[in-house]
């Protein structure tokens, strides 16, 4: 426990008081802290147990009415909560000088912002504080208690069994949610508590009975926004260190996105995570930005309706399943536009008043004033044409936001499609008419004014791009009422059809025996539950893995591959990414150890065919399909991985379906299967024969290498096939040679990591350890993907 809070009205006490020997049966040892209401000790219990403790005292001399019923309340609050996020009431007494105090547990550990600062977690670890913050305060609201002060300096993290848990201090200047004994005292007379950052806009407006648990859901997003990028969306020493000047900021301006926030300030701690700027940038925009814009709405009733419902949300992000937030609407944008600009709508509307006034005995001037109301209709009807090309924009960007294509999506689609693309869709005609009919205007007039051209060039743009909006196959329109179709009849063709399928795998892959699954499965402890978008192909009789279709790549959804006489799933243009349940692991890289869960992994590199399904647009390759040279037997054709492909192009298609690209220690653990030679083949290169894609002798005969060649031919001048060599142990093709393999990881501001070699490297550039660092941004015909799942609980 600590009392670390000050609030704008409440500074502390200017004379120290002095520190007792003891309070009540406590012994102290220090002072830990202080502020406005009172003073916290850490004390020593004797009986009935020894430990150490924290005491808080109110302040002598500040007992009154209103003071002595706010400790009051944070005293019979707390002892009311049972939550592992809040410290806990031990005690309760009053000093022989009739200060009253009350015991907790003594919490040691940095505070919130602390502990980022030192341990850098990442991103996953610090939204995973987040929600059991958040799962706390939901306590304390379902207790009846508003804790109007969360901020970072109130809630310490300690270590329990191994883990980083939170904890939720200083209820000084909490308010209960109902009429309670006391609570009317609390609210006699306006005030402002809490600390300035984190506070919601109905707290800094002195209304204090428009506070409701909505407003520790704004701290919350704050807490959020600061863990995201290092800063408060809104600080005191950027408003001149006025509070009047931070107040109307609070009040009225729009908070910043977290993603732009990140590439502004570019790189502060304790919010890069690790991460570069651009990375961070990527990360945050979409999902993140509008959770916490929603968090952090001016309107109570615009945010979430609890820490809960916040927390759950998080929780979708995490698992790539659809959220609630998202990006305000165009009537919202407009209508926050007039209010920041409400002084010049107010002049307008005076200097309008005044025209009028000094007209009424004019009768000469009632034309003019006929003329300028023409006038401004007109304006205002060319406005609402020109507003098209906002909602065409605003349309776009949240096309490009509804993914992955799953159930829980379709609401947002179909929303998507009443409120943006019909409307859009409708408007085309009338807009294309009008585009005519003013370059026909155009084309006869002499001296068109600048502001008629501007109309015009920008129709004319506007109609060009809703016309490609409205394309049949290509355009955006069409794209949302696919992924409508195959959201709608997802859960039906990956959960319920394939019932027995998935039944059959959760069985064997639970048992991890050598009858039904391999095992080394045994004692992971997996349940598997169906997983949306993947149906069970089987178990692999040469590696005892569990392998999945994934249906969204695949050409065919409703085909599902079959087994060779090799016991090997049979694979052409058609197929989809098929999936391999890895079992845990441990990899250690560059001298760090880390754990691997169970997780899905590509049997094959991503394919050129497959990367045109899923993007609905033409792969990227260098080598593209039908490329013949020197030396090649065949064409490439969709078998051959995509290539040619950035850091960023492959984890964005990827995360747009629910999948990810693999980082170092899944990758790693992939490629190794078990082994611990430099290859998985052994420890010498020329074991790779007929596993690996490698600079050889075949491609030697008709490309000058520069570097080593190995001595075998692989049959391949430029990448095979997926498939086409022997795989690893675990069933997995091309972890070594065909295509470099993105990972997840970052190295710098610029350098991503790729893995495994390429079919133009050799020796030691391909051995299952070998990190290759290359600009992320990086396109190149020796460069592709493989793709990686979550193992959904």
């Amino acid at each position: 426990m600590s009392d670390r809070g000050e609030s704008p009205t409440e500074p502390a006490s200017t004379a120290a008081p002095a520190t007792p020997d003891h309070v009540g049966p406590y012994r102290v040892v220090r002072v830990l802290g202080e502020g406005g209401m009172g003073v916290v000790y850490l004390a020593e219990q004797s009986e009935p147990v020894e430990r150490r403790v924290a005491v808080k005292v109110v302040r002598s001399g500040l007992g009154g009415h209103e003071l002595l019923a706010r400790f009051e309340f944070e005293r019979q609050a707390l002892a009311a909560m049972n939550h592992s996020s809040i410290a806990k009431v031990l005690d309760a007494g009053t000093m022989e000088g009739g200060e009253p105090y009350f015991v907790m547990e003594w919490v040691e550990g940095p505070t919130l912002g602390e502990y980022c600062a030192d341990a850098h977690p990442d991103l996953r670890a610090r939204l995973d504080l987040f929600r059991v913050i958040c799962d706390g305060v939901h306590h304390a609201h379902q207790k009846g208690v508003i804790h109007r002060d969360l901020k970072p300096g109130n809630i310490l993290i300690v270590r329990e069994g191994g883990r980083a848990v939170p904890k939720i201090l200083d209820f000084g200047v909490a308010k209960a949610t109902g009429t309670t004994p006391g609570d009317e005292a609390l609210t006699i007379e306006p005030q402002i508590l809490g600390t300035p950052e984190y506070m919601s806009p109905e707290q800094a407006s002195l209304d204090g009975g428009a506070v409701d648990t909505r407003s520790d859901v704004y701290s919350l997003g704050v807490i959020l926004f600061e863990l995201l990028t290092g800063r408060v969306p809104f600080a005191v020493s950027e408003s001149s260190g006025k509070w009047l000047d931070f107040q109307r900021r609070l009040l009225h301006d729009d908070p910043p996105l977290p993603s732009s926030a990140v590439t502004r300030h570019a790189r502060a701690e304790p919010g890069e995570q690790g991460a570069t700027t651009r990375g961070l940038h990527r990360l945050l925009r979409g999902d993140l930005d509008w959770i916490v814009t929603k968090a952090l709405a001016k309107e109570p009733e615009r945010r979430y309706e609890s820490a809960a419902e916040l927390a759950a949300d998080v929780r979708r992000f995490q698992r790539f399943e659809p959220v609630l937030a998202g990006p305000p609407t165009t009537g919202y944008r407009l209508r926050k536009f007039l209010r920041r600009r409400r002084g010049l709508v107010a002049s307008a509307a005076i200097v309008a008043f005044t025209l009028l006034a000094g007209i009424v005995s004019t009768t000469s001037l009632l034309f003019e004033v006929d003329a300028r109301a023409a006038e401004a209709q007109a304006n205002l009807d060319r406005f609402e044409l020109l507003a098209h090309v906002v909602e065409h924009d605003d349309a776009l960007i949240a096309a490009d936001e509804l993914f992955p294509a799953w159930p829980e999506r379709a609401a947002a689609l179909r929303r998507w499609l009443d409120e943006r693309g019909d409307p859009l869709a409708r408007a085309l005609p009338g807009l294309r008419g009008t585009r005519d009919a003013m370059t026909a205007a155009a084309a006869t007039e002499f001296g068109e004014a600048k502001d008629e051209q501007f109309l015009r060039e920008t129709l004319d743009a506007l109609v060009g791009d809703l016309e490609a909006f409205v394309a049949p196959k290509t355009g955006t329109l069409a794209a949302i009422q696919e992924r409508l179709e195959w959201a709608d009849g997802l859960e039906q063709r990956s959960i319920v059809a394939p019932t027995e399928a998935w039944a059959a795998a959760r069985t064997a892959v639970g048992a991890g025996d050598g009858e039904t699954a391999s095992a080394l499965y045994a004692g992971a402890g997996i349940d598997l539950t169906p997983q949306l978008g993947l149906v069970p192909i089987g178990m692999n009789p040469n590696t005892g893995l569990w392998e999945f279709h994934h249906l969204r790549s695949a050409e065919d959804p409703g085909a599902l591959p079959t087994r060779g006489d090799d016991g090997e799933v049979e694979f052409d243009e058609g197929t989809g990414i098929v999936f391999v349940l890895l079992p845990p692991g441990r990899v250690t890289i560059a001298g760090k150890t880390s754990d691997v869960a169970p997780f899905f992994l590509g049997k094959h590199e991503v394919t050129q065919a497959q990367w045109v399904r899923l993007a609905r647009a033409d792969a990227p390759n260098y080598y593209g399909n039908g490329f013949e040279g020197e030396g090649m037997t065949e064409p490439v054709d969709g078998r051959h991985p995509v290539e040619n492909v950035d850091w960023f192009q492959s984890d964005r298609l990827l995360r747009q379906h629910g999948l990810r690209l693999p980082d170092e220690p899944r990758w790693e653990h992939g490629c190794r299967a078990g082994t611990t030679t430099r290859w998985f083949t052994g420890n010498d290169a020329e074991s790779l024969a007929y596993h690996a894609n490698v600079a050889d002798a075949t491609a030697a005969a008709v490309w000058e290498w520069q570097g080593r060649t190995m001595p075998f031919e692989d049959g391949f001048v430029i990448h095979a096939p997926v498939g086409s060599l022997a795989p690893n142990p675990w069933g997995l093709y091309d972890m070594i040679g065909n295509v470099w393999e993105w990972c997840e990881n970052e190295y710098n501001d610029e350098y991503g990591v790729c893995r495994g070699g390429n079919f133009s490297v050799a020796g030691e550039l391909t051995t299952s350890e070998y990190r290759y660092w290359i600009v992320q941004t990086s396109r190149d015909g020796t460069i592709g993907l493989r793709a990686a799942r979550d193992l959904v609980p």
